[in-house]
C-alpha cells in the first residue's frame, strides 16, 4: 500500500484479509456446533476438517494472487497464477469441491445440533 500511488492494496489483499475474517467468524461457529453435536468425534472432526482446509486453501490462494498481482478476478478466464496459465479443470473442480465440503460439513453439524435437541425435549 505504501508503494502504490493511490495507497491501496493490490485487489486479492484486501479480499484475503476480508475472506480471512469471514472465515474466523465460520470456524469459530463450526467449533460451537461440533461441541453440542450428538454424532461421534469422528463425524464432527471431519465435518469442520473438511471445510477448514477449504477456508485455509482459499486463503491461501487469495494471498497468493495479492503478492503476485496477477488477476483482479481469479474467475476470468484464462486463469492465472503468476506467469502460468492454470488449467480451466483446476478451477471448475475446486470450486464446487469447496461448495460441498463447507455446506456438507455445516449441514451435518446443524444436524447433529438438532438431534441432540431433540434428546433433550
Amino acid at each position: 500500500m505504501s508503494h502504490h500511488p493511490d495507497a491501496v492494496a493490490p485487489v486479492y489483499v484486501g479480499i484475503c484479509h476480508r475472506a480471512s475474517l469471514l472465515y474466523n467468524f465460520a470456524a469459530l461457529l463450526l467449533a460451537v456446533l461440533a461441541a453440542h453435536s450428538a454424532w461421534s468425534d469422528r463425524v464432527d472432526l471431519l465435518a469442520v476438517c473438511l471445510p477448514l482446509a477449504f477456508f485455509a486453501a482459499a486463503i491461501f490462494c487469495y494471498a497468493l494472487h495479492g503478492y503476485l498481482r496477477d488477476t483482479d478476478n481469479q474467475l476470468r478466464s484464462p486463469h492465472q497464477l503468476g506467469h502460468r496459465t492454470l488449467p480451466t479443470s483446476l478451477l471448475h473442480g475446486f470450486m464446487p469441491s469447496l461448495c460441498v465440503a463447507e455446506i456438507g460439513g455445516a449441514v451435518i453439524l446443524l444436524a447433529g445440533l438438532l438431534r441432540t435437541s431433540q434428546t433433550i425435549s
